[in-house]
């Protein structure tokens, strides 16, 4: 399957938090915001340990030009930036269903 037909759950870098003193790896989109006036979008990723984690550790804020249509593409926004936090990222992608 394109990966443009997946759907993106989560970005993975491991990257160092300094609030917790841990080395979370995976960011999951929690909200964002967009100024409508200066057409820049602010959004808050957590920051998990793991899949199976329930609580973020931290979390990680990207400013973005624009005003993205929806998750998948403020996802593919964040993965597109070449600098900040979680440039390089990689995405993590929803299961496919069983055919």
């Amino acid at each position: 399957m394109n990966d443009k037909n997946r759907t993106i759950i989560a970005l993975e870098k491991t990257i160092q938090s300094e609030a917790s003193g841990t080395e979370p790896s995976r960011h999951v989109l929690i909200r964002y915001g967009v100024d409508l006036q200066t057409q820049v979008t602010v959004a808050t990723l957590g920051s998990f340990m793991s899949a199976k984690a329930t609580q973020p550790v931290d979390v990680v804020n990207v400013q973005l030009k624009g005003a993205p249509e929806g998750v998948q593409a403020l996802y593919a926004a964040i993965l597109a930036m070449p600098e900040g936090p979680l440039a390089g990222a990689a995405a993590i992608y929803a299961p496919e269903a069983a055919v």
